[in-house]
């Protein structure tokens, strides 16, 4: 009888142990993305947050609130103060939106999770003048995860990912009326352009290298039979062989197998974002024209990348993206109020930097406080000795 119950006693300890360390494992509660380790959790936290088709009548920034959102993404990526000393009482009269300092990136996004709002990273010790977007998370399944996690490996100076489906509200879109008013790839209106439409202008207001955007899409499996990945420059153009596009294939065909198609090569399939407001911006059109022209020509500093499902959310694919990025942008630069010492991008004043933490090394999913193994010993100790 004694041992039965140490049995039962051993049996209970094992379980409560396991469901322990597998809960740390997880890292992230889906309602508190903070407790996150890097950003694919991060983001793998808000994903569970993006609801369904046509189920929100509001899921961006009124109108009048769009310039200080602007304004709040230009001090980030000026700053030289903590993340989080940022003043949002502009932006926080309407929204829930708060600043994470987080394993090297500042995270500005919108506490309630269920808004809509898009959420904008930047990495501050960056050294590649790119921003990565996921302008279709939910829709074009997984690919906000996919994004944060490259972000993770790969050091782009910014993310920014759309806060709600494209089909969240059913409207027309004004700007391109055959689209969804919430499809942030077809609009000019909210967060997501005005992000990128400030990120430009800075980057061009100090004299910064030419900025460049990867936009990460989704294709289905029945879409342009016989490509895996489509690469375009959002123009029905054949891509130079030095461009930042050939860099990027050349790179993904060298790592896998996987077919990979430009324009000129794939005549089955149409999507080349040539109506992506985005695109059409890096391609030279004016802001105020974006919604209605299509660019004359290619700059060369947007890469639109639609995939199939199989790519997009396996996590083992991210490091052949990694190193085709790498390869494409070979440059080190840094963001305005930074310089480069020892190929690191720090605050102009700080002589000496600190290594930039690794989000995937530096995790802290298995560490334990102190005073939960004091909290486990006592369980153990009545458990194991309690008569």
């Amino acid at each position: 009888m004694f041992l039965k119950r140490k049995s039962q006693q051993l049996l209970f300890l094992f379980l409560f142990f396991v469901l322990l360390f597998s809960q740390n494992k997880v890292g992230c509660v889906c309602t508190d993305p903070e407790n996150s380790n890097n950003l694919e959790e991060f983001f793998t936290c808000i994903f569970e947050n993006y609801g369904s088709e046509g189920d929100r009548s509001e899921f961006d920034l009124p109108e009048d609130q769009i310039s200080s959102w602007q304004q709040v993404v230009e001090d980030m990526i000026k700053t030289e103060i903590e993340c989080k000393s940022i003043d949002l009482r502009t932006l926080a009269e309407t929204t829930n939106f708060k600043i994470e300092e987080h394993h090297g990136f500042c995270i500005l996004y919108d506490t309630l999770l269920e808004s809509g709002l898009s959420s904008f990273v930047v990495r501050k010790n960056g050294t590649r003048a790119v921003i990565l977007s996921a302008p279709h998370p939910r829709f074009d399944y997984k690919t906000c995860i996919q994004a944060a996690s490259i972000m993770d490996i790969f050091p782009a100076q910014m993310l920014i990912i759309a806060g709600s489906r494209r089909d969240t509200c059913l409207n027309a879109s004004t700007c391109q009326s055959n689209y969804y008013v919430a499809d942030r790839a077809h609009n000019t209106l909210g967060d997501y352009y005005g992000a990128i439409e400030i990120v430009k202008e800075i980057f061009s207001e100090n004299n910064l290298p030419e900025l460049s955007q990867i936009d990460f899409h989704g294709m289905s499996t029945t879409t342009c039979n016989g490509t895996d990945v489509l690469l375009s420059e959002g123009i029905k153009v054949e891509p130079q062989d030095d461009s930042l596009l050939m860099k990027i294939k050349e790179s993904l065909q060298e790592q896998t197998s996987w077919s990979i198609h430009n324009y000129g090569e794939q005549h089955e399939c149409d999507l080349y974002g040539t109506t992506n407001v985005m695109g059409r911006l890096y391609n030279g059109v004016n802001s105020n024209e974006v919604c209605g022209t299509f660019a004359d020509e290619s700059y060369g500093r947007f890469v639109h990348i639609e995939q199939k499902y199989f790519i997009r959310t396996d996590r083992d694919t991210d490091a052949f993206y990694k190193n085709a990025f790498l390869n494409a942008f070979e440059s080190d630069s840094c963001l305005p109020t930074r310089e480069l010492i020892n190929d690191k991008c720090v605050i102009k004043s700080d002589p000496d930097p600190d290594p930039d933490p690794d989000p995937h090394t530096e995790s802290s999913s298995l560490l334990v406080s102190f005073s939960q193994i004091i909290f486990f010993l006592q369980i153990i100790f009545f458990v194991l000795f309690k008569r």
